[in-house]
């Protein structure tokens, strides 16, 4: 019928003397309306892509996640360490100088202490020291041991190691070279030393023999004792170290004073030792 329509218009324009002008799409069919279904499909698809549109627009406003933000921050060379210009070679005592400046503010204090035990102690003994030690904490305090248990039994050792400290977390070595380079001959001996490897290296290298003596000085005192108590026996006669161990002990102190004492230790202190 549409195609009837159309034939009949022509010839009675044609009939007429009349121009036709054809319009682009007249005769192309219409796009069908949206069922329901597809309707509702966007009307459910609405809030989620609402949503990604507030959460775009929060995102790229200021102080939100941009690709700005994960930019990697520029290196700071000036707080690297510097070599000084015009110097023969590489100056490794600088170097080592810088290192320490930078990472000063992150060090565990440079005074710390060992103790030097033995499985010949009687194990009550020996757990005082660990519960001590654990409440120290492993980054200041060192238990050492001259030897393992038995016929040199690694297995028997770790086994008693692992009785004596269940339930702490200390820090156990077996240290026999230890025994020798703080001259210890009888336990338990409380030794009280310096730990500053970048300080030691810069004294070797620049031959600084004072400071280097200075550093490896240590000293110690024997007794079936307290660690508390050892440090403030130290502090009170070694004058060259009391300003040190004072400062050590207000570190741990807040530790050391959880721990009761069985009984007083006073009468249980050996002879001191040291250089």
């Amino acid at each position: 019928m549409e195609y009837q329509i159309k034939k009949n218009t022509h010839f009675l324009a044609a009939m007429l003397g009349l121009a036709i002008i054809p319009i682009a799409g007249i005769a192309q069919e219409s796009p069908s309306s949206p069922s329901a279904v597809d309707m509702e499909r966007v009307e459910s698809a609405m809030p989620a892509a609402k949503r990604e549109i507030e959460r775009a627009q929060h995102l790229l406003a200021p102080g939100g996640f941009s690709k700005e933000s994960h930019r990697p921050s520029a290196i700071n060379l000036n707080s690297m360490p510097q070599i000084r210009e015009g110097l023969p070679g590489i100056n490794i005592g600088e170097i080592a100088n810088s290192w320490k400046r930078l990472t000063n503010q992150h060090q565990e204090s440079t005074t710390k202490i060992k103790v030097f035990i033995s499985f010949s102690m009687p194990d009550e003994s020996i757990k005082r020291i660990i519960d001590q030690a654990h409440l120290v904490g492993r980054s200041n305090i060192h238990l050492s041991l001259i030897g393992l248990k038995g016929d040199n039994d690694w297995q028997l050792t770790l086994g008693k190691i692992s009785e004596l400290t269940k339930g702490r977390d200390v820090e156990i070595q077996i240290d026999p070279d230890g025994f020798k380079k703080y001259s210890v001959n009888q336990v338990p001996a409380f030794v009280v030393y310096r730990d500053d490897p970048a300080e030691e290296a810069r004294c070797a290298i620049e031959g600084d023999q004072e400071m280097l003596e200075h550093l490896q000085s240590y000293v110690g005192v024997y007794g079936d004792v307290t660690i508390e108590y050892a440090l403030n026996y130290l502090k009170n006669n070694e004058a060259g170290w009391s300003e040190e161990i004072s400062r050590f002990i207000t570190l741990v102190e807040p530790s050391l004073s959880r721990y009761q004492a069985p009984s007083s230790p006073s009468n249980l202190l050996g002879n001191e030792f040291g250089e």
